[in-house]
């Protein structure tokens, strides 16, 4: 009982030593250079290399006031607690050691979460182009299949899973399918520098199928489908 008094009527005295001579709160000065560090690593959002940097100036920064503009405060604050502190127990010097290992554990972490944020992002750039390529795949093959079959029916192979074996079909109570080619375009397509390589015949083939194209368009024939083919 007497030593457990005894001791903490020296820890009594202690803290009113440091009290007197306004050191008391001085180790919160390392842990608040060590909280400016973490909320450097953690908060600021910028390149891994400048992010070091700043740390780096930072950590210069608290180390030049801990060991020279600031180190006789805390030699008084290491002599007040113990008689021979050492350089175990001397506060600038493991204050110092403190700052640089939460240093390089922060340059890790953060080196490794920027690997992992770069991973994510070309993840998800690789996704999303993957996604379109599907999508424009899934329009072509649409595109493709209302070329070669009636719209309705194009969307009810498309808008259905279906199984192999089934078909479509549908009555109707009159039914005329028309058949229709340019006679001898074989041999009136040429590609000479008077039709300019071909383009002009395809230009009058094309001007056949936008006169189609305007009749089909017009109410009157909107229960007409057209299946472009070739051949």
């Amino acid at each position: 009982a007497n030593t457990s008094n005894a001791s903490l009527s020296a820890l009594s005295n202690q803290a009113a030593i440091l009290r007197a001579q306004n050191l008391f709160f001085l180790p919160y000065f390392i842990y608040s250079c060590i909280l400016g560090l973490i909320s450097c690593s953690v908060f600021l959002r910028v390149n891994y290399e400048l992010k070091m940097l700043i740390m780096m100036v930072a950590l210069v920064a608290y180390n030049t006031i801990l060991l020279h503009t600031h180190a006789h405060v805390l030699d008084d604050y290491s002599q007040v607690l113990f008689e021979r502190p050492g350089i175990w127990k001397d506060l600038k010097t493991m204050g110092s050691v403190s700052l640089f290992i939460f240093f390089v554990t922060l340059l890790v972490l953060g080196r490794q979460s920027e690997y992992y944020c770069r991973l994510d992002f070309l993840w998800k750039n690789k996704f999303k182009k993957e996604r379109e390529e599907i999508e424009t795949m899934e329009n072509l093959n649409r595109v493709l299949l209302e070329n070669v079959l009636p719209a309705h029916v194009a969307e009810h192979f498309l808008a259905r899973s279906l199984k192999n074996e089934d078909l479509y079909h549908q009555s109707y109570d009159c039914v005329c399918v028309m058949f229709a080619s340019i006679p001898d375009f074989k041999e009136f397509y040429t590609e000479s520098d008077v039709n300019k390589e071909g383009l002009e015949c395809l230009r009058l083939l094309n001007e056949i199928i936008a006169d189609f194209d305007d009749l089909l368009s017009k109410p009157k024939f909107s229960g007409v489908e057209k299946i472009k083919t070739i051949g």
